[in-house]
């Protein structure tokens, strides 16, 4: 196991940790609201990296790159994922007004400091290994992927695609292979293959 990838594991663990702590000590509520405002973020940024990122490299950097460079990608994501994610935290806010203006208060409790710490926890968890799939596919390079598929950190940097597939698979049957699936990164790619290479139809 690389330095990187024991950096990875450990990143992915202390994140998990953290934000289960923050869950306990902030409560439901609030954990809900994180909960919502990463999840949202994170299905529309996958959702759309693959065009966004190769409109930023026909558009703005490399239009005669052969395929979608690690810097287009990285930046794409950055993008989408920011954007999206204070979207969705102007929209908490604004429908949490009326709550804080009539003093609408929620007691802590022992179950739901649970619950929430349980929400925090798979939050820190998906976020963390959301960075390590964008790490990789910034450091990514030639055909020498950051992880390989043998490799624990290349499991965890997959666990954002295999989420975001499942919720795919579930609300419109759509497989990877079907014409009409999102294109992601690949996370297990055969020896010799780009070490960014996109899954899907339309991946390139």
């Amino acid at each position: 196991m690389t330095t990187i990838e024991i950096a990875f594991i450990a990143t992915a663990l202390a994140m998990a940790l953290a934000w289960a702590f923050m869950g306990w000590s902030s409560g439901i509520v609030s954990e809900l609201r994180r909960f919502f405002i990463l999840f949202f973020a994170m299905f529309c940024a996958l959702r759309f990296w693959h065009p966004v990122a190769k409109f930023f490299q026909q558009t703005l950097l490399d239009p005669t790159a052969p395929a979608i460079t690690p810097i287009s990608a990285t930046v794409a994501f950055a993008l989408l994922f920011v954007s999206t994610a204070l979207l969705a935290a102007t929209a908490v806010n604004v429908w949490e007004k009326p709550a804080a203006v009539k003093g609408v208060k929620t007691a802590a409790s022992s179950p739901g400091r649970l619950v929430s710490a349980l929400l925090g926890f798979v939050s820190g968890l998906v976020f963390s290994c959301l960075l390590i799939l964008v790490t990789s596919v910034a450091l990514s390079s030639g055909t020498e992927p950051v992880a390989t598929p043998r490799t624990l950190s290349s499991r965890l940097h997959a666990l954002p695609i295999a989420v975001f597939r499942f919720v795919e698979r579930t609300t419109t049957g759509a497989s990877e292979s079907d014409a009409s699936a999102t294109s992601l990164p690949k996370t297990d790619k055969a020896d010799g293959a780009p070490a960014l290479e996109w899954s899907g139809p339309s991946g390139s």
